[in-house]
This record gives C-alpha cells, structure tokens and sequence, in this order.
C-alpha cells in the first residue's frame, strides 16, 4: 500500500466520525495519517508492518485520549 491508500482511509475514517458517536475514528483516522507520512519517507516498508504500526497508533492514540479525558473531564451543563 502506497501512502494515498492511507490518506485516503485517514479520510474515510475521519468522514465516518462526523457522523458515529465518540471519537475512536478520530484516532484511528489520525493513526492512518501517521502511517501515510512514514510511508511518504520510507516506500519500501512491507504491509504487515505497517498494518502493524495502524494498530500500535490505534491503540496509544485511543490510550493517551482517554488518559487525557480522565485528567481533563468534559464539563457539560447536562449532566
């Protein structure tokens, strides 16, 4: 896979949070990006390994988000 095909699912991925509750396809959309710009530097990495990578910056971009959220809860006058 080539750098646009990861662009291209970032996209999608983010086209989908607009319309799903949450943000988990925002992270996965950003994980996408990440792996389409080491794909721009670095071609030649195989596609297992950059399956590999989507799901490692999946998972610490979901982490890290909900690490956030706990410290810095969202206020809301709906309780």
């Amino acid at each position: 896979m080539s750098y646009l095909h990861w662009w291209v699912i970032a996209g999608l991925l983010l086209i989908v949070e607009i319309f799903a509750p949450g943000t988990y396809f925002l992270w996965l959309g950003f994980s996408a990006a990440i792996v389409g710009a080491i794909m721009l530097i670095g071609p030649e990495v195989g596609w297992q390994y950059q399956f590999l990578l989507f799901g490692i910056f999946g998972i610490v971009n979901i982490a890290l988000w909900r690490m956030y959220q706990k410290k810095h809860p969202t206020k809301s006058d709906r309780p």
